[in-house]
């Protein structure tokens, strides 16, 4: 479901007999329909869905919509208005959305900051202000990450300061939120930025018996945390930078793999995790919670 690198995130599909060719004249078409935006659309329980944009002039707004994927109709359409003026046009409906099967959630990070998800009729089931709530300090640019649905929770990682257990300067960190309720299960411990943008989705997956989630943090590193705590449990990196999404390398068999940026040229890494467990933060932050209707 618009998982980076495929439904495993190692670059490798299950399926067979795929389509391989189309043509503007029809060939393999079944249904089409206009949309503007950069996402993968994601494909699930019947539904395809996709973040975008629409509007023109002061009317401009980020759109997500759901379509039948048997006939092309629409569904429901939801648009947000986007209050961030630094947001270039194009980058609006820049991450991918999230969904979940069992509850029929489509869960999206709108450029403006909002986390929200939405029910099979697209209504707000729950919302987070991320930059009221978590004092998001990263996406201002429009550059948004994507949220990752792993067994009961919501995994989203930004850089904010708050208040709370995330008082303090601007901080990378992982937040991981109850996919019914919105409730914040856990917060990982924070570490310095090496700048204010990050793009690194996360990617959840099994290291040494334990259940965690990769991420590559801005200062440098790919952290490896407890899926079901938020306790750090392995890093690597440096100082060169890394902000973008973990992936399974084929080349180098399990480990997952980075790309980090020198002061001169990319620079490809393969990671092991190291096991170093600490304590991460349980509290939820000091504000009014998630928002439902």
């Amino acid at each position: 479901m618009a998982l980076w690198r495929g439904p495993y995130q190692n670059g490798v599909s299950p399926e067979t007999g795929l389509v391989s060719s189309w043509s503007r004249e029809g060939q393999n078409l079944i249904w089409r329909r206009d949309f503007t935006g950069r996402s993968t659309p994601i494909v699930f329980d019947g539904r395809v869905c996709a973040n975008g944009r629409a509007g023109e002039g002061i009317l401009r707004q980020e759109v997500v919509a759901c379509w039948d994927a048997e006939t092309g109709d629409q569904l429901w359409e939801r648009r947000f208005t986007v209050y961030h003026t630094a947001v270039p046009w194009s980058r609006v409906g820049w991450a991918n959305l999230a969904a979940d099967t069992e509850t029929g959630n489509v869960y999206a990070l709108n450029v403006d900051g909002e986390l929200v998800a939405l029910d099979k009729q697209g209504k707000t089931a729950w919302s987070w202000r991320l930059g009221q709530d978590f004092g998001r300090a990263s996406g201002y640019g429009g550059r948004t990450t994507t949220p990752l649905v792993d067994e009961d929770r919501i995994i989203l990682h930004v850089i904010g300061s708050g208040w709370g257990p995330t008082r303090g300067p601007a901080v990378d960190r992982t937040y991981a939120f109850d996919k019914r309720t919105g409730d914040v299960l856990w917060v990982s411990p924070g570490l310095p930025p090496d700048d204010m943008n990050t793009q690194s989705s996360p990617m959840v997956t099994l290291l040494e018996g334990r259940r965690v989630v990769l991420l590559g943090y801005s200062g440098g590193t790919v952290q490896a945390l407890d899926v079901r705590t938020g306790a750090p449990c392995g890093a690597s990196g440096s100082r060169s930078g890394c902000s973008t999404a973990p992936w399974w390398s084929r080349a180098t068999g399990s480990s997952p793999a980075t790309a980090r940026r020198t002061s001169t040229r990319p620079r490809w890494a393969a990671w092991w995790p190291s096991t170093a467990p600490a304590a991460a933060t349980s509290r939820r932050p000091k504000s009014s919670g998630a928002s439902t209707s």
